[in-house]
């Protein structure tokens, strides 16, 4: 199989990445076939190493790589710029990253944030900011800094598109103020949550939890704020029972393998 693999991506070892012990290597081995049985690890990740190419640095190499459009600046810019959010998004959720770099991601990912506010980039605003946010809540357990970017994004709600993006953030404003007590602004929040998806339905992100990612029901979330359906009813919102079904994206190493390798040829 290795051989139909770019040059870039001959597999050739599988490095094990202990839990909680963020990129320290547990044990190293070769094998002849580790596409087909990848190494069954104890920690959160396994990183397959492509000559010594791990995903996070094979997604900086291509940044890197592609050259300036003069044609098109923008959309460059754009485009490494959601790079380094999906990297960010990546290293930090797989245990990766460690807290120093976590809060070094948040303050990029904010100030990026602004960036794209000046230019009028509202929903890449927004999205920049929920991946900071969420990052601040459920990996560093600070609400309050969360809680700000929610509502420096929630400031530019009616320029935002991106309905998914609102939602995350609405719900993620209504657990702040749930714990806060105050039943008010959590129901304002749940309210504006639900009056979108009544429109565009979605799956919800997994919250991240010290047993691992957990799935984001609303309705568990309604009943965990102690309110009841009928008194989002009277709002004209309610809860559905009935979600989309998420389907994963399921690439195999030799379709992301080849994907990079055309994307670093176009940058040559």
């Amino acid at each position: 199989m290795e051989e139909h693999l770019p040059e870039h991506f001959k597999i050739s070892t599988i490095v094990e990445v202990s839990k909680g012990q963020g990129s320290g290597v547990m044990g190293k081995k070769e094998t002849k076939n580790p596409i087909e049985k990848p190494l069954v690890r104890e920690g959160m990740s396994a990183v397959f190493c492509f000559r010594g190419l791990t995903p996070k640095v094979a997604a900086r190499q291509i940044r890197n790589t592609v050259s300036c459009d003069l044609r098109y600046p923008e959309s460059l810019e754009l485009d490494r710029t959601s790079s380094f959010r999906r990297e960010a998004f990546i290293r930090s959720f797989s245990g990766e990253a460690t807290e120093k770099e976590v809060r070094e991601f948040i303050a990029q990912l904010s100030a990026d944030a602004r960036d794209f506010l000046r230019d009028q980039y509202f929903d890449q605003f927004a999205t920049n900011l929920d991946v900071a946010g969420k990052m601040a809540r459920e990996l560093l357990n600070d609400p309050e800094p969360s809680q700000q970017i929610t509502a420096e994004a929630l400031a530019h709600a009616p320029k935002i598109t991106n309905k998914w993006v609102l939602q995350e953030k609405y719900w993620r404003q209504a657990a702040h103020y749930h714990q806060k007590n105050d039943k008010k602004r959590t129901l304002a929040s749940m309210v504006a949550a639900l009056g979108i998806y009544n429109k565009y339905p979605i799956v919800l992100e997994p919250i991240w939890t010290p047993n691992g990612p957990q799935p984001h029901d609303q309705l568990e979330d309604v009943k965990r704020f102690g309110f009841k359906e009928d008194a989002l009813r009277e709002h004209g919102v309610a809860p559905s029972s009935s979600t989309p079904i998420g389907r994963p994206l399921d690439l195999s190493v030799h379709q992301v393998a080849s994907v990079v390798e055309k994307c670093l040829k176009c940058g040559r």
